[in-house]
């Protein structure tokens, strides 16, 4: 399965992750980072690597690039399961 590319996101979570200026850019690089080994992807061994890479790209630790994607993953999941309740 290939990674995916813009036309296969939700706008409404890409309009979420634009409220957060400071975080979108890190949290989308490392997304697509993430959806290059989707296929073979172990947390072992990708979300270290991922945070690598983040981190040399924007100047910040893995440890905060790790943080700050966890975080997102979390306001997106909150985001998704709000929107869902309401269409019940």
């Amino acid at each position: 399965m290939a990674g995916f590319d813009e036309t296969d996101r939700d706008p409404e979570v890409e309009a979420l992750i634009d409220r957060y200026p400071e975080e979108r850019d890190i949290y989308r690089y490392m997304r697509d980072e993430f959806d290059k080994v989707l296929d073979t992807y172990d947390p072992d061994i990708h979300d270290r690597e991922v945070a690598v890479k983040a981190s040399d790209k924007f100047d910040v630790s893995v440890d905060y690039a790790l943080d700050l994607y966890t975080r997102m993953v979390f306001k997106i999941a909150e985001f998704q399961q709000r929107r869902f309740n309401k269409s019940k």
